[in-house]
């Protein structure tokens, strides 16, 4: 028997809560990051401020020198325990990290 991963929607995905095992908002989900494999698996959910300038593509827009491009905060996506839209649970134990 072949096994298969549940299938998710990016519309339902994007613009979810995402909450700790404890119960503590971290933001929502701006933007997701795919393997380049043709399967395009999750590998990361993004959030933030972060998040937010990279979907929009505005990081330094006006910067005349090159800086560094500060990285969104990011979820792996081996650290969702569950999702329900709209919700994205944690797994116990997980630590965030900006």
């Amino acid at each position: 028997m072949k096994h298969s991963s549940p299938k998710v929607f990016l519309g339902d995905l994007l613009g979810s809560k995402i909450v700790t095992a404890e119960g503590e908002t971290l933001g929502h989900v701006l933007d997701i990051q795919f393997t380049k494999k043709p399967t395009y698996q999750v590998k990361a959910l993004m959030y933030g401020r972060g998040g937010l300038f990279h979907r929009l593509h505005v990081l330094n827009p006006f910067r005349k020198e090159p800086l560094p491009i500060p990285k969104p905060d990011t979820i792996p996506w081996e650290a969702v325990d569950s999702f329900k839209r709209p919700f994205v649970r944690l797994k116990a134990g997980f630590d965030v990290q900006k």
